[in-house]
């Protein structure tokens, strides 16, 4: 009797350790198997809502591979721009118009330089104390020569100290012409200039020019271009382009004119929703300025 009540107690106590090991243990996966789905759907969510650092990097990666596509495509690629305003104090504008009298010609003239002064402009409605000039370069090359140049001679660094003290901001951007609308040669036009200035949604440029090409042809017909520039360096995502015509009259006339030429109408309706900003300045041309 002894010998099984001790079996029938070990067997009994073998059942209860068993059954809690038996029990213990779904418990333990249950709770891994709920840790590990938690930890997947915190990675899941962690994907959707942010990506992983190599999705980000080949997305960027990829953008940067498509703007460059696009640049190849649309740019005339000869030459690169540079479109640099100043804002000048009030008081001011006399004196630094002297001295940019003086230096730009000089600078433009330098045989060391591999640059073109395309032309300088003061803004008449807009922000009215503000001037453009607009720079062409023989491509990045020619921009790197020429200001590598321009920061070691006295001269550029002297006309500098001159110019800091007249000015309240300055802005510059790096821009490509686009190749079905050169930066016309130096002239005397006359007249008022007018830049307009886009800022599109990033990575439309391509859709942009596509669909303004065909407007650009109806106000081929009816006013003078200057040129038109995409930027590379600089505020991104940026286009502009100059026109010049005889007076505010005949600016009007010539807009009014484009609305009845094929094209216009369908490039507005088209080109409008890649815009997220849009500004338009009139401008004369400096006396010295090459295009006039």
């Amino acid at each position: 009797m002894m010998k099984q009540a001790r079996w029938t107690t070990s067997v009994s106590t073998f059942s209860r350790s068993s059954m809690a090991s038996a029990s213990a243990l779904p418990v333990q996966q249950l709770r891994c198997s709920s840790s590990t789905t938690s930890s997947r759907k915190d990675s899941l969510w962690h994907r959707i809502l942010h990506g992983n650092r190599e999705s980000q990097e080949e997305i960027a990666q990829a953008v940067e591979t498509r703007e460059v596509n696009f640049s190849q495509k649309i740019a005339r690629g000869k030459y690169i721009h540079e479109i640099m305003t100043h804002e000048v104090k009030p008081e001011c504008v006399d004196e630094y118009l002297a001295l940019i009298r003086q230096a730009y010609p000089l600078i433009a003239k330098n045989p060391q330089h591999e640059v073109h002064h395309v032309c300088s402009m003061q803004n008449i409605v807009g922000e009215t104390w503000k001037f453009t000039h607009i720079w062409e370069y023989k491509g990045y090359a020619g921009y790197d020569r020429t200001t590598e140049i321009a920061r070691n001679a006295k001269e550029y660094l002297a006309f500098r100290q001159k110019l800091h003290p007249l000015i309240t901001k300055q802005t510059n951007s790096l821009n490509q012409e686009f190749a079905t609308l050169n930066t016309i040669p130096p002239q005397t036009l006359g007249g008022i200039f007018e830049k307009r200035t886009y800022t599109l949604v990033p990575g439309s440029l391509l859709e942009w020019e596509r669909h303004w090409q065909g407007g650009l042809q109806a106000r081929k017909q009816v006013m003078t271009p200057v040129g038109a520039w995409f930027s590379q360096l600089g505020k991104l995502n940026t286009v502009t382009h100059i026109w010049q015509f005889d007076s505010f009259a005949a600016r009007k006339a010539a807009r009014d004119k484009c609305w009845e030429i094929d094209g216009w109408a369908d490039t507005v309706h088209k080109t409008v929703p890649l815009v997220t900003s849009m500004q338009s300045e009139i401008m004369k041309a400096c006396e010295f300025s090459p295009i006039r």
